[in-house]
């Protein structure tokens, strides 16, 4: 009896660790490709930039759910990188710089990939994936997270060398670093090391017929700076056809607090050479144009790694099994508002690209009802593909550009021709491409503007994989080693890819009266509306009061004060709501009106599938001084005194730079060092602060009190299918 009753404890044993794993749930194990793009922006095809050459990534977005309004939790590599391999916030992670270990100096948290670990797979990573040092415990917290040893490229190590050619024939440290492959240390660069060891992974996983799911993780380091790339890839952008960055000159009343000086860049001996002041410049505008143009071609070149590591998956018999998600650790500024690099809250520095593709839910597998006959993942070549190889694409791939494929060309009349009025790509318009350098964007068939963060993603890969899912963090979250601070995106994702198809669209028709082409032609900027109703005159600025801001507020250039409106404190009572309510909206769109007369909800341009998810999402971004300072870009935890916390919305982005005491990580909200508004539907670039206007201070109010209620108040409510029926 004694050993029957082992036997079937033991037998009982197998059977959960057989059930934990995610074989066990549909039959199939589910790998995971999880691909981090260092300092990536959404300047990409997929995203509607007609100037970019991103055909892998385009692809890759054709395959998955393109989240279009995707928010990291603070804008600087590790902080951001720490946040979303844990599902936890900055001020819960406890890291604000590079300088601690989360397990240590805050709690022993579980990481997406450990998770993985624990749960059968093969775990690898490869490039960046962990910020590299004290952050990651030297070891990219190898112990828990990593099944095999994490692999750095060796040439990473020249990223400070002076291996740049200049004109002179000398060498030097320079941002703007097209280089022949050749000529370099070792005769390679960090990302072509990352994308072969990524698809060397594969092939001998593929050869070893190892029955175990992997979780892949690939870090690739452009465009991060410096920006060097093979300078063939220099050909695909003439500077006759790079402009500068809308509104490249510093905001109109932005608070000096905001500021960040860049100083990644100065560093650089061709930065230096320009002799430009600290901490406002601005560059000068020829290398304005020459730093935006190798921010596109090192874009392209680290597109052809990722290609590489896709075509890997497919021809390894991976792609009909395996779940990718792609993403930016961050943004990054281009010109805009005269600034460059991240370190910031603007939306520039703070939304990045995310996609996940999941086979059977965002794209057919190979063989299911006769669909992808043809290759998932082939690998596109945008250096050497020529124009008869896209005509070729082009005439198999023939559909309404709503439907599956939008081409972007030259100019913006041959744009309209295009997209407007639902054109037909075939042979009756290939008069209209001639001789014109085209960009083929694969149009992702699921996209979405809800508001989602990057905190997410672990939650959304855990479920998509059929891991046990992350609860809720408590409140006191540092004893909790598994939790998330925000929401698994499988909810949205399933209705986004239930509902989005013709019916979706003809609901969106029927409530919204829509134009779905604008909406595409325009995706990836923060708004349809172009109507630009703000006050701009600086003079109309109330002087009601005698109360001086904190900080100095920049205009025009330089710094000035301004006597503004007496700003309040408000208190945050009531209970926690997931969402606001319908009376709750009503009161802040009607303080928007009073802000803006022209104001016009930003909903009204969204799928009614996206507006059932959260209201809003948040970062933040520590200073250590009102001026800008040389570390002002890059404080050390001790030297922090003030936080600035943003919120977005659809329809607005309010952020608040407070008191901050590093030592037992208080938030001091009494202690106001700054203020913004922005109202995104008119002011899409963020050009225009409003928070010191008199008619916007009740919508201050109102953005205040969220603010200060925090993350928790704006999670989403669940979507059911029946809430999409009643429409």
């Amino acid at each position: 009896m004694a050993f029957r009753r082992r036997v079937r404890i033991a037998a009982l044993c197998v059977l959960s660790w057989i059930c934990l794993a995610p074989i066990c749930v549909d039959g199939s194990a589910k790998n995971v490709l999880f691909i981090v793009v260092d300092d990536l922006r959404p300047t990409l095809g997929c995203y509607g930039d007609s100037i970019m050459h991103t055909k892998n990534i385009d692809n890759l977005a054709s395959k998955s759910i393109v989240f279009g309004q995707a928010y990291v939790q603070q804008a600087i590599c590790g902080p951001s990188r720490i946040s979303f391999l844990t599902s936890r916030r900055p001020d819960t992670t406890r890291l604000y710089d590079f300088f601690s270990y989360w397990r240590d100096h805050a709690g022993n948290y579980t990481t997406l990939p450990q998770h993985f670990k624990e749960h059968g797979y093969i775990t690898q990573s490869v490039g960046k994936v962990f910020h590299p040092g004290r952050a990651s415990n030297f070891t990219d917290d190898a112990k828990y997270s990593w099944t095999n040893t994490p692999y750095h490229p060796s040439t990473f190590k020249y990223k400070m060398a002076k291996v740049c050619p200049n004109k002179d024939g000398s060498l030097g440290m320079n941002i703007v670093c097209p280089v022949d492959v050749n000529q370099m240390p070792e005769k390679t660069l960090p990302d072509l090391q990352s994308a072969d060891f990524a698809v060397n992974f594969l092939n001998n996983i593929s050869m070893s017929g190892e029955t175990k799911p992997f979780f892949l993780a690939v870090g690739f380091h452009k465009p991060h700076v410096p920006l060097k790339y093979p300078k063939d890839y220099l050909g695909l952008y003439p500077l006759s056809k790079i402009k500068l960055a809308p509104h490249h000159s510093i905001p109109l009343r932005l608070p000096l607090v905001s500021w960040n000086p860049w100083t990644d860049l100065r560093e650089r001996d061709d930065v230096k050479a320009l002799n430009v002041s600290f901490p406002f410049g601005p560059v000068p505008e020829h290398f304005q144009l020459l730093l935006r143009q190798s921010y596109y071609a090192a874009t392209t070149y680290m597109d052809a790694q990722v290609g590489r590591v896709l075509a890997a998956l497919e021809e390894n018999g991976f792609a009909n099994n395996t779940i990718i998600s792609f993403v930016g650790d961050h943004g990054w500024s281009l010109g805009e508002h005269q600034e460059w690099s991240k370190f910031s809250l603007f939306g520039v520095a703070t939304r990045v690209p995310l996609m996940i593709s999941i086979p059977g839910i965002t794209h057919s597998r190979p063989g299911e009802d006769g669909a992808q006959r043809e290759k998932v993942f082939p690998f596109f070549d945008s250096l050497s593909d020529s124009k008869e190889r896209q005509e070729e694409i082009l005439s198999k791939q023939s559909v309404y550009n709503e439907k599956g494929m939008s081409l972007a060309v030259g100019t913006k009349s041959q744009q309209d021709q295009i997209f407007s009025k639902g054109t037909l790509v075939n042979s009756s318009n290939k008069d209209l491409i001639d001789n014109v350098a085209i960009v083929e964007i694969l149009d992702p068939p699921y996209r979405t503007d809800a508001m989602v963060e990057l905190v997410e993603i672990f939650p959304t890969l855990a479920e998509a994989a059929h891991l046990p899912t992350l609860p809720l963090c408590p409140e006191d979250p540092f004893k909790t080693w598994l939790c998330t601070e925000g929401a698994s995106l499988m909810p949205l994702i399933r209705n986004v890819t239930q509902y989005g198809s013709e019916r979706m669209e003809q609901v969106q028709d029927k409530k919204m009266g829509f134009n779905k082409v604008v909406r595409e032609k325009y995706f990836g900027r923060d708004s349809l509306f172009s109507t630009t109703s703000i006050q701009r005159d600086d003079h109309k600025i109330s002087n009601s009061t005698n109360r001086k801001i904190n900080s100095p507020t920049l205009s025009l250039g330089f710094a000035s004060e301004y006597k503004i409106h007496q700003h309040q404190k408000f208190s945050v009572k009531g209970s926690v709501n997931t969402v606001m309510d319908q009376k709750d909206d009503d009161v802040v769109y009607s303080a928007a009106s009073k802000c803006d007369p022209n104001f016009v909800p930003y909903h009204y341009s969204l799928k009614s599938v996206d507006q059932y998810w959260k209201k809003a999402v948040f970062s933040q971004y520590p200073r250590p001084s009102v001026e800008p300072r040389e570390d002002s870009d890059k404080p050390h935890l001790k030297r922090i005194r003030i936080m600035g916390y943003s919120m977005w919305t659809p329809d607005f982005r309010y952020t608040e730079w407070v008191g901050f005491t590093p030592s037992n990580y208080k938030i001091h909200w009494d202690e106001n060092y700054g203020t913004e508004l922005y109202l995104r539907t008119s002011d899409p670039d963020e050009a225009y602060n409003m928070a010191l206007f008199d008619q916007c201070l009740h919508l201050v109010k109102e953005m205040s009190k969220r603010l200060h209620q925090g993350w928790r108040h704006a999670l989403p409510v669940k979507l059911e299918n029946s809430a999409l029926e009643s429409l």
